[in-house]
């Protein structure tokens, strides 16, 4: 009977329709007014009734009806106009235009007087006339009736046509655009809404028949219901006053009548981008009648682009808010209507809303639509994409109640996190054919209704979310299937359930395992068959993909447990044999076999295990725990359950004692079994007294499990964190404000700490629980951090984790320790893997020593004194280097090589065996002392022995292997003597080798090469004195050192033979400072600074080329470290790859900085290459042209003259390095 109701309510409309069109087509005879301003002044009219203006033709008075004809062109309404006698205005031009010119403050708005009032006339009339920008609408009150058609009402500031209580209303191929109603004038059933208002008051009426309304292709576009300041927007306003502020965009179609039976119809028109501060972004409708039946049928209709902001119904808002009759309701239905990218926070195309009073007599119906791109905003639970129907009291099952129905519909790419239809207990019914595709969010969610499904249903490529599907079934709600019923789920993707999901709580078990399954989520038209024989419905699965039950999610099996008449029989696993499943290629991505069907219908937990015994956590902390869930197949599955902590004195404490963080993200590919929490406690005294005190338990509970229980330990607060109380009492570990301390990460495990610090854990330390002190270069490594920023180098210390503060390689104390199977490089210390076969570099080592000291020793030359300052450079700087940016290492290795061949020592950098401890490493450092202090005496003798020529000879040799060792010597003797004191774990203060942290200093092995690094040390000092006594002749005994004084001040000159001295002296100094350099360039720039100060005033060197390249390699090293210390340069810092594993995250490009670094660095190297070459060039470029030069002369001498021959003549030549070389030649006068 409810089918047929609509289809006779057409037929009524259409000839109520019929009846207003023939009436309006046969007019009464009627006073006619013509505006013609080219006849008559703008103010006057004639006799004739030719009037100068279209205010003059509004004001004139008059009895009867009256007919205002006006021509093409501009017309303005100065004042407003009031009719009470039947009026038609009507424009005979192609464009006829009436402005208004009047401010709101003349039409005496808000005290309700408008534009034009037609006030109880038998009939009002607009054709052909366009309205712009009044401030006031036009008010059609009580008038029998009302035509409009072929208008445009634009950019009116209080909403465009009020029409209220009108017998008969036809609106028709009108344009109603640009319009807002502000809601400054919260009145009933008048002028609120953005475009059009219609209200139907019996109350206030005398109809002489039944009202209808019939819109027919009209264009509602841009239109705003606003709220102001004064106005209001609840539910009581309309409830209880009708006052519809911020409500219907374009169209408020207002009801509110138990005497007549009301029509309304909208045929062939568009809404378009339409706006409503509340509620209905296009139209609203509120329907208010008793005992009576009201309809309203919208076709062929587009809503396009509309939004309510705050509430619902981004198109249409339906509102019943009382009854009709049980067997002929209140009607509203859609036909072959199109809603695309409307917004609405609940129904983003259609929201339909029932009161507490309007449950049993209303029906609403959808045939032939399609709703596409439409979103819903909102977050509560009944909210629906495309539309949503919501019942504000539970839906009571009755056979008189009539079923909203929905047929032959299209639910394409709607966005909606809480579902694309949202029914809330309210009755439906779908039948026909409908589709449900390309949608996000849940397709289909019914929440405490009865739906009735008929024909085909086709859910297909649908995205959800959590825990939804696209069929999702909430608070007990249920299907019935009926006969012949074909339901396809295909290509859906979600997390439990992608195709079906059922939330109802669990059952008592009173009432489980029922005959006929009364409380089934699904249902059979024939109650009394049992599931088992549904062999009529179709119900296929293809393709869907769930991180579990990707076919069917339910939370108990218990109410569909019966499953035939005979016995009868109840089984859970009865469901997995329903005739009406079809599984085809389905996928789980939580189990390692995807594709198995066994996973493919799932329930919530039946059964909980918990791996651990027990947990252990600091007040503030985040940790893991595992659990393991089984549902009731006996299938693994996920939990998603509530934890507390419980003990004797107290209970159970929830938050804020114990938070879970992480509530209901899983990714894809997993099945969530980890949960994470954050711990506080209020004992502060118990936590800081007694460390591993148990707190009792933590409680995990499933409502559909009994309670688990685990064993608590409360732990005190890790390195970088200390005990802090909160403003609600909670004590809690909290980032130490220690200003080493950059900041503490949000996973809870690492500290961020300043550059160039290793740290440790002193629980003992009553200001902090963390122990800082400078790392060894190289020994610890950058992090990237995107709270400090890509180009800012800092450390992170971790107490589970100590040694990721460490590069890869080592660990320990100071990060002084090579992991398992790694040995100390012999010349930078890096920790690398070798096997023992080089080993036999050791030897080699002592080799080379012995050669070059016997070269150096026999060839007895001095070298060019311009080497001096690249020498020093060159020894030196590689101490600088190892505190430069990591990428430079790759770099400046080459000249690290170089100085160390220099030093007389390897030229390259390598492990001589496995597991090659930094006492060994050290002690060969050593070696080129030992050897030298053997051979050079052992040389010195058999060369006065055997070679007499070599008696008197200089030792220039001796001097040139003291500068190559000296440096080298005291570096490697500071290195073994540089220790440091620190608390262990037990607050004992240790002291400890800064290159090896794990090495006790002047313990064991380190007392050996301490006592070697001290002699060598003493004597490194002691030589600088003797140096200068030799120089200055204060020490001339024994005699041989009377032929070391001229090869130590030979570059010098004659007063400052004594510089040799200040050569070692600055070598000393130096690395005195830099073996304990902290990370900025200060102080080496200083010592830089004065030595080129010293030296440039000085000029000690006899050659002035060696003294100008002093200053050069001095300013370069000074400049080297200014660029190095600069903010400006800066390079990207890498993190482990993980914790455990130890791996880094390699840089694969070289940092600005080293570039710039580069070519300041390798500018003495160069030098030291180029300068003998050029000098060589030039050598032999002079030798040729001196050869040319006596060629030609003696060429000329025959023909003009005898050139006299000086015999004996000198030439003095200074040559590059300031030394005098002489030659006798025979000199042409």
């Amino acid at each position: 009977m409810v089918g047929s109701f609509p289809k006779a309510m057409k037929l009524v409309a259409a000839c109520m329709v019929c009846s207003l069109a023939a009436a309006v087509a046969i007019p009464e005879l009627c006073n006619i007014r013509t505006v013609d301003p080219t006849l008559m002044e703008p103010s006057a009219c004639s006799s004739s009734s030719v009037c100068g203006s279209l205010q003059a033709a509004l004001l004139l008075p008059f009895s009867g009806c009256v007919e205002i004809r006006v021509p093409s062109g501009t017309h303005a309404i100065s004042a407003p106009a009031y009719f009470t006698q039947s009026t038609r205005l009507i424009g005979t031009g192609d464009l006829v235009r009436v402005e208004c010119s009047y401010s709101s403050a003349t039409a005496l708005w808000p005290a309700l007087n408008y534009t034009l009032n037609f006030y109880h006339t038998a009939f009002a009339a607009l054709e052909n006339v366009q309205f712009v920008g009044c401030p006031a609408p036009l008010r059609f009150d009580g008038v029998s009736e009302l035509n409009i058609s072929n208008c445009a009402f634009r950019n009116f500031t209080e909403a465009s046509l009020d029409i209220y209580n009108c017998q008969q209303v036809a609106l028709s191929n009108c344009t109603i655009e640009h319009n807002k109603g502000t809601g400054n004038v919260p009145v009933p059933f008048r002028g609120n809404t953005g475009g059009v208002a219609i209200g139907i008051n019996s109350i206030f009426a005398n109809f002489t028949a039944a009202p209808s309304v019939h819109i027919a292709n009209c264009t509602f576009a841009h239109n705003q219901a606003l709220v102001s300041s004064i106005s209001l927007k609840t539910i009581s306003q309309t409830s209880s006053k009708q006052v519809f502020t911020g409500r219907g965009g374009a169209l408020g179609l207002f009801i509110n009548d138990s005497v007549h039976n009301i029509t309304m119809i909208i045929a062939d028109s568009i809404f378009h981008d339409n706006y409503a501060k509340s509620f209905g972004g296009g139209i609203y409708v509120y329907i208010n009648g008793r005992t009576i039946q009201h309809h309203i049928s919208i076709e062929r209709t587009a809503f396009v682009d509309n939004f309510a902001e705050e509430h619902g119904g981004g198109g249409v808002l339906v509102a019943f808010y009382s009854n009709g009759l049980p067997l002929a309701p209140h009607t509203v239905e859609f036909v072959d209507c199109r809603f695309e990218g409307n917004m609405g926070e609940a129904g983003g195309g259609i929201y339909v809303f029932t009161s507490f009073d309007g449950t049993d007599g209303n029906y609403f119906k959808l045939e032939h639509c399609n709703f596409t791109g439409n979103t819903g905003l909102g977050s509560n639970s009944d909210y629906g994409a495309a539309f949503a129907v919501s019942l504000l009291t539970p839906f009571r099952e009755r056979v008189t109640i009539p079923r909203h129905e929905v047929i032959d519909c299209l639910f394409l790419n709607n966005n909606g996190q809480n579902g694309i239809i949202s029914i809330g207990y309210a009755p439906m019914r779908f039948m026909g054919h409908n589709r449900f595709i390309g949608n996000q969010g849940s397709a289909l969610r019914i929440i405490g209704s009865l739906v009735e499904l008929l024909g085909d249903m086709y859910f297909a490529n649908n995205t959800v979310k959590g825990d939804s599907a696209a069929l999702q079934l909430l608070s007990f709600a249920q299907v019935r299937l009926h006969h012949g019923l074909n339901m396809t789920f295909e290509n859906n993707v979600g997390k439990f359930g992608a195709s079906i999901i059922v939330g109802s709580h669990a059952l008592l078990s009173a009432i489980t395992d029922v005959i006929f399954n009364p409380l089934c989520f699904a249902l059979y038209e024939n109650s009394s068959i049992p599931p088992i024989e549904w062999d009529d419905v179709d119900i296929t699965f293809r393709n869907n993909r769930g991180l579990l039950g990707s076919v069917l999610y339910l939370s108990d099996l218990n109410s569909c447990s019966w499953y035939s008449l005979s016995s009868p029989s109840f089984s859970d696993s009865s469901i997995l044999q329903w005739p009406i499943w079809h599984l085809i290629d389905n996928l789980n991505t939580g189990y390692e076999n995807s594709s198995d069907t066994r996973y493919s219908i799932q329930t919530t937990v039946a059964r909980l295990e918990t791996p651990a015994t027990e947990v252990h956590a600091w007040p503030g902390q985040q940790f893991e725990l595992h659990l393991v869930a089984f549902d009731n197949l006996g299938q693994p599955t996920t939990a998603n359950p509530r934890f507390g902590l419980t003990n004797e004195s107290t209970g159970v404490q929830f938050i804020p004692d114990i938070v879970v963080i992480d509530s209901d993200d899983t990714n894809d590919g997993h099945l969530r079994d980890v949960f994470t929490f954050v711990y506080g406690t209020v004992d502060m005294t118990e936590q800081t007294t007694q460390p591993n005190n148990t707190l009792d338990q933590v409680l995990i509970q499933i409502p559909s499990i009994s309670t688990n229980s685990i064993k608590f330990y409360r732990e005190q607060c890790p390195g970088g964190y200390v005990m802090n109380t909160t403003s609600t009492g909670l004590a809690t570990c909290i980032c130490d404000s220690n200003n080493r301390i950059l900041l503490c990460e949000d996973d809870q495990i690492n500290v961020i700490i300043e550059q160039g610090y290793w740290t440790w854990f002193a629980p003992s330390k009553s200001d902090s629980n963390l122990y800082f002190h400078p790392c060894p270069s190289g020994y610890c490594q950058c992090h990237k951090n995107t709270s400090l920023g890509n180009s800012t180098c800092a450390y992170q210390y971790s107490t589970a984790y100590p040694d990721i503060q460490c590069v890869p390689e080592r660990k320990g104390v100071l990060c002084g320790q090579c992991r398992d199977g790694r040995g100390v490089s012999a010349l930078s210390s890096h920790c690398v893997s070798c096997s023992d076969a080089s080993a036999v570099l050791i030897p080699v080592l002592m080799a080379m020593v012995v050669i070059a000291v016997t070269i150096l020793l026999l060839v007895d030359k001095p070298l060019p004194i311009w080497i001096h300052p690249l020498l020093f450079y060159i020894q030196m700087v590689p101490y600088v280097a190892q505190y430069f940016p990591e990428s430079f290492d790759h770099i400046g290795q080459y000249g690290f090589y170089i100085s160390s061949g220099l030093n007389l020592y390897y030229i390259y950098d390598f492990c001589l065996y496995s597991n090659m401890s930094a006492v060994v490493s050290y002690f060969i450092r050593f070696l080129p002392l030992l050897v030298t202090l053997v051979i050079s005496p052992t040389v010195f003798v058999m060369r006065r022995m055997f070679c007499k020529r070599w008696r008197s000879a200089q030792h220039y040799g001796l001097w040139w292997i003291t500068l190559l060792l000296y440096s080298h010597i005291i570096h490697s003797s500071l290195s073994v003597l540089n220790c440091a004191s620190m608390p262990d774990e037990r607050g004992i203060t240790i002291t400890r080798w800064f290159v090896s942290g794990d090495v006790e200093c002047f313990q064991d092995e380190h007392l050996g090469i301490a006592l070697l690094a001290i002699v060598a040390l003493l004597l490194c000092v002691l030589l600088i004195p003797l140096v200068f006594a030799i120089a200055t002749n204060a020490l001339t005994k024994p005699s041989w050192i009377q032929s070391v004084i001229v090869p130590i001040s030979a570059p010098f000159k004659t007063n400052m033979h004594w510089w040799c001295s200040v050569e070692l002296g600055r070598r000393l100094v130096f690395l005195l400072l830099t073996t304990h350099l902290p990370r900025i360039a200060l102080l080496p720039a200083l010592i830089l600074v004065t030595i080129l100060t010293v030296y440039g005033f000085a000029q000690p060197y006899k050659s002035r080329f060696a003294n100008n390249l002093e200053i050069i390699v001095d300013i370069n090293f000074v400049l080297l470290l200014f660029i190095w210390n600069t903010g400006f340069f800066q390079e990207e810092y890498f993190t482990f790859s993980s914790l455990r594993s130890g791996s880094i995250i390699q840089p694969g490009a070289i940092a600005t900085i080293t570039w710039i670094l580069a070519p300041f660095f390798y500018l003495p190297y160069a030098l030291l290459i180029i300068i003998p070459v050029a000098s060589a060039a030039w050598s032999l470029y002079g030798h040729i042209r001196r050869s040319r030069t006596l060629s030609f002369t003696a060429g000329q001498g025959s023909e003009s003259f005898s050139p006299s021959i000086v015999p004996g003549t000198t030439i003095i030549v200074n040559d590059i390095d300031g030394t005098l070389s002489s030659s006798h030649h025979e000199v042409v006068m």
